[in-house]
Protein backbone atom coordinates (compact mmCIF):
# COMPACT_ATOMS: atom_id res chain seq x y z
CA UNK A 1 0.00 0.00 0.00
CA UNK A 2 1.63 3.42 -0.95
CA UNK A 3 0.77 6.23 1.51
CA UNK A 4 -0.25 9.34 0.08
CA UNK A 5 -1.99 7.90 -3.42
CA UNK A 6 -5.06 6.37 -4.30
CA UNK A 7 -5.25 2.70 -3.77
CA UNK A 8 -7.86 0.17 -4.99
CA UNK A 9 -10.37 -0.90 -2.37
CA UNK A 10 -10.24 -4.97 -3.35
CA UNK A 11 -14.35 -4.65 -3.50
CA UNK A 12 -15.46 -6.23 -6.39
CA UNK A 13 -19.29 -4.61 -5.89
CA UNK A 14 -18.12 -1.53 -5.52
CA UNK A 15 -19.80 -0.73 -9.29
CA UNK A 16 -23.07 -2.34 -8.33
CA UNK A 17 -24.57 -1.02 -5.82
CA UNK A 18 -27.78 -2.77 -6.23
CA UNK A 19 -26.24 -5.89 -5.53
CA UNK A 20 -27.63 -8.10 -2.18
CA UNK A 21 -24.85 -9.40 0.07
CA UNK A 22 -24.96 -12.18 2.37
CA UNK A 23 -21.75 -11.55 4.10
CA UNK A 24 -19.61 -12.86 7.49
CA UNK A 25 -17.47 -10.62 8.68
CA UNK A 26 -13.90 -12.21 10.40
CA UNK A 27 -15.67 -11.07 13.96
CA UNK A 28 -18.66 -13.55 14.03
CA UNK A 29 -20.49 -11.36 16.21
CA UNK A 30 -21.73 -9.11 13.06
CA UNK A 31 -22.96 -10.75 10.18
CA UNK A 32 -24.89 -9.28 7.41
CA UNK A 33 -27.43 -11.30 5.81
CA UNK A 34 -29.00 -10.16 2.83
CA UNK A 35 -28.08 -6.75 3.39
CA UNK A 36 -28.63 -4.37 0.03
CA UNK A 37 -25.52 -1.96 -0.48
CA UNK A 38 -27.55 0.79 -2.31
CA UNK A 39 -24.96 3.58 -1.90
CA UNK A 40 -20.90 3.28 -0.97
CA UNK A 41 -19.80 5.03 1.61
CA UNK A 42 -16.31 7.50 -0.06
CA UNK A 43 -14.11 7.74 2.92
CA UNK A 44 -10.17 8.49 3.00
CA UNK A 45 -8.03 8.61 6.02
CA UNK A 46 -5.73 11.32 7.39
CA UNK A 47 -3.51 10.19 10.15
CA UNK A 48 0.59 10.18 10.58
CA UNK A 49 0.73 6.88 12.46
CA UNK A 50 1.24 4.16 9.93
CA UNK A 51 -0.34 1.75 12.05
CA UNK A 52 -3.54 3.83 12.25
CA UNK A 53 -3.78 3.84 9.00
CA UNK A 54 -3.33 0.03 8.65
CA UNK A 55 -6.18 -0.82 11.14
CA UNK A 56 -8.88 1.87 9.24
CA UNK A 57 -7.84 -0.44 5.96
CA UNK A 58 -8.79 -3.51 7.70
CA UNK A 59 -12.02 -1.89 9.10
CA UNK A 60 -12.92 -0.34 6.58
CA UNK A 61 -12.35 -3.84 4.23
CA UNK A 62 -14.71 -5.52 6.38
CA UNK A 63 -17.46 -3.39 5.77
CA UNK A 64 -19.66 -3.62 2.25
CA UNK A 65 -20.61 -0.10 2.23
CA UNK A 66 -17.30 1.55 2.68
CA UNK A 67 -14.72 1.84 -0.15
CA UNK A 68 -11.71 3.46 1.33
CA UNK A 69 -10.30 5.58 -1.65
CA UNK A 70 -6.94 5.85 0.13
CA UNK A 71 -4.90 6.39 2.97
CA UNK A 72 -2.34 9.20 3.59
CA UNK A 73 0.16 10.10 6.23
CA UNK A 74 1.19 13.80 5.10
CA UNK A 75 -2.54 15.99 5.11
CA UNK A 76 -1.34 18.34 2.50
CA UNK A 77 -1.11 15.61 0.39
CA UNK A 78 -4.85 14.35 0.29
CA UNK A 79 -6.00 17.93 -0.54
CA UNK A 80 -6.62 17.51 -4.27
CA UNK A 81 -8.56 14.93 -3.31
CA UNK A 82 -10.72 16.15 -0.99
CA UNK A 83 -11.26 19.30 -3.10
CA UNK A 84 -12.82 17.28 -6.08
CA UNK A 85 -16.20 16.58 -4.35
CA UNK A 86 -16.57 13.01 -4.58
CA UNK A 87 -15.35 11.97 -1.17
CA UNK A 88 -18.08 11.85 1.40
CA UNK A 89 -16.21 11.12 5.16
CA UNK A 90 -12.68 11.47 6.04
CA UNK A 91 -11.27 9.85 9.19
CA UNK A 92 -8.82 12.82 10.79
CA UNK A 93 -6.08 11.96 13.24
CA UNK A 94 -6.19 15.44 15.34
CA UNK A 95 -2.22 15.72 16.01
CA UNK A 96 -0.53 15.48 12.65
CA UNK A 97 2.12 17.59 11.14
CA UNK A 98 2.65 19.84 9.36
CA UNK A 99 -0.84 20.57 9.77
CA UNK A 100 -3.46 19.49 12.78
CA UNK A 101 -7.29 19.28 12.28
CA UNK A 102 -8.09 22.68 13.38
CA UNK A 103 -5.57 24.08 10.67
CA UNK A 104 -6.86 21.44 7.94
CA UNK A 105 -10.89 21.28 8.57
CA UNK A 106 -11.48 25.04 6.91
CA UNK A 107 -9.65 23.29 3.35
CA UNK A 108 -12.57 20.27 3.76
CA UNK A 109 -15.74 21.55 1.78
CA UNK A 110 -19.05 21.67 3.89
CA UNK A 111 -20.37 18.21 1.84
CA UNK A 112 -17.65 16.24 3.05
CA UNK A 113 -17.92 15.25 7.15
CA UNK A 114 -15.30 14.76 9.30
CA UNK A 115 -14.62 11.87 11.77
CA UNK A 116 -11.74 13.19 14.55
CA UNK A 117 -9.38 10.34 15.70
CA UNK A 118 -7.34 11.45 18.56
CA UNK A 119 -5.23 9.94 21.59
CA UNK A 120 -6.64 12.61 23.32
CA UNK A 121 -9.32 12.64 25.71
CA UNK A 122 -12.20 13.69 23.99
CA UNK A 123 -13.14 16.60 26.44
CA UNK A 124 -9.80 18.21 25.35
CA UNK A 125 -10.83 17.75 21.50
CA UNK A 126 -14.32 19.35 22.05
CA UNK A 127 -12.87 22.44 23.39
CA UNK A 128 -12.00 23.14 20.06
CA UNK A 129 -15.44 23.16 19.05
CA UNK A 130 -15.19 21.72 15.92
CA UNK A 131 -17.72 21.36 13.01
CA UNK A 132 -17.28 17.58 12.73
CA UNK A 133 -19.64 14.85 12.17
CA UNK A 134 -17.79 12.85 15.09
CA UNK A 135 -15.34 12.29 17.24
CA UNK A 136 -13.33 8.64 18.54
CA UNK A 137 -10.60 7.97 20.44
CA UNK A 138 -7.94 5.61 19.23
CA UNK A 139 -7.54 2.74 19.67
CA UNK A 140 -11.18 2.63 18.47
CA UNK A 141 -12.29 -1.64 18.31
CA UNK A 142 -14.37 -2.71 15.10
CA UNK A 143 -17.54 -3.18 16.90
CA UNK A 144 -17.46 0.67 17.19
CA UNK A 145 -16.32 1.78 14.06
CA UNK A 146 -18.85 -0.44 12.35
CA UNK A 147 -21.39 1.18 14.93
CA UNK A 148 -20.32 4.77 13.89
CA UNK A 149 -20.27 3.56 9.97
CA UNK A 150 -23.41 2.17 10.38
CA UNK A 151 -25.30 5.10 11.78
CA UNK A 152 -23.44 7.18 9.06
CA UNK A 153 -24.55 5.13 6.25
CA UNK A 154 -28.50 5.36 7.63
CA UNK A 155 -28.35 9.17 7.77
CA UNK A 156 -26.47 9.33 3.99
CA UNK A 157 -28.82 6.93 2.50
CA UNK A 158 -31.64 9.58 3.75
CA UNK A 159 -30.14 12.25 1.80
Amino acid sequence: MTYGQIHPTGNDYSSNYGLSFNISLKNPIFTYKDFKVTYMIRCIGIDDEFSCNEILTEYCSRIPFVDLVATFTDPLLALPLIQDGKLDLIFLDFYMSPMNAPAFLPHVPSSVKVVITTSERLSRIKDYQLNVAEMINKPYSFEKFLALMTTFYKKQKKR
